[in-house]
C-alpha cells in the first residue's frame, strides 16, 4: 500500500533556515508528530510540502500524486488546520466552506454544518469576527468536511484546547477519521504545556508525547 505523505530528499532556504535532505513516509494508519522547539523549521516544513513556500530540490508526493507535476490532485486529499489563516475573513464560514468546498471533489456541506454545531461554532458569522479560537474551529470543521485521507496540522493543540476533548473524539469516530486508510500529521512546539494529553485524549490513546520523550528527548 502506497504512503499518504512522502518526502524525499526536500531542501528548502528561508533566510538563516535551511532545511537540508528531509526524507520520511508516512503509512496509511499512521500518527506522524512533527516535534521541536520555536524557530526549529517546523512551519516552514509543512508549508513547503504543502507549496505554500517553492522548495530547492526534493520531492513530496501526496497519495502518489506528485505535488509539482499533479498538485491539483496532490492538494485534493490533505484536511488542513494551519496556524496562519488562510480563509476569507469578509466571509462567514459557511461562505468560506462553499467558496473552498470547490475545489475539493467531496466537500460535504451537511457534514460541515453539523460539525459546526458540535463544536459550538456560528456559521454565518464572519470569520473576521471570531476570536481566534473560533478560526481554529473553523478549519477543523472544514478539514473534516471534504472526506481527507491525510491531515496536515501546524499547532493543532490551539484548535483542540479550544474543543471538549470527548465531544471532538465523538466526532471524528463518526466519521471515521481514525482508520487505516487515515494519516495525521501533526507539529507541536513544546512538550511541556499540556497539549500532550489533550491530543492523546482526542486520539484515544494512539500517539503518546511521553514516549517520544523517553525515546528522543526534547526536540526530534
Amino acid at each position: 500500500m502506497e504512503p499518504l505523505l512522502e518526502v524525499s530528499g526536500l531542501e528548502k532556504r528561508l533566510g538563516t533556515l535551511h532545511l537540508n535532505q528531509i526524507s520520511f513516509r508516512v503509512e496509511p494508519g499512521h500518527i506522524a508528530g512533527l516535534v521541536g522547539v520555536n524557530g526549529a523549521g517546523k512551519t516552514t516544513l509543512l508549508h513547503t510540502i504543502l507549496n505554500l513556500y517553492d522548495k530547492n530540490g526534493g520531492q513530496v508526493t501526496v497519495c502518489g500524486y506528485d505535488m509539482d507535476t499533479q498538485e491539483r490532485e496532490a492538494k485534493d486529499r490533505p484536511g488542513l488546520v494551519l496556524d496562519e489563516m488562510m480563509y476569507e475573513k469578509g466571509l462567514s464560514g459557511l461562505e468560506n466552506a462553499r467558496l473552498y468546498g470547490r475545489l475539493y471533489h467531496h466537500f460535504n456541506e451537511s457534514l460541515f454544518l453539523e460539525l459546526c454545531e458540535r463544536f459550538e461554532l456560528p456559521p454565518n458569522r464572519k470569520l473576521g469576527l471570531l476570536s481566534t479560537g473560533f478560526k481554529m474551529r473553523f478549519q477543523f470543521a472544514f478539514a473534516l468536511s471534504h472526506n481527507a485521507r491525510l491531515f496536515l496540522m501546524d499547532e493543532p493543540a490551539s484548535s483542540v484546547r479550544t474543543l471538549d476533548a470527548a465531544d471532538t473524539a465523538a466526532a471524528v469516530q463518526k466519521i471515521g477519521f481514525v482508520s487505516e486508510e487515515r494519516q495525521f500529521f501533526w507539529e507541536m512546539d513544546a512538550l511541556e504545556n499540556g497539549a500532550g494529553a489533550e491530543i492523546e485524549a482526542l486520539l484515544t490513546g494512539k500517539f503518546r508525547i511521553r514516549d517520544l520523550l523517553e525515546k528522543y528527548g526534547e526536540t526530534v
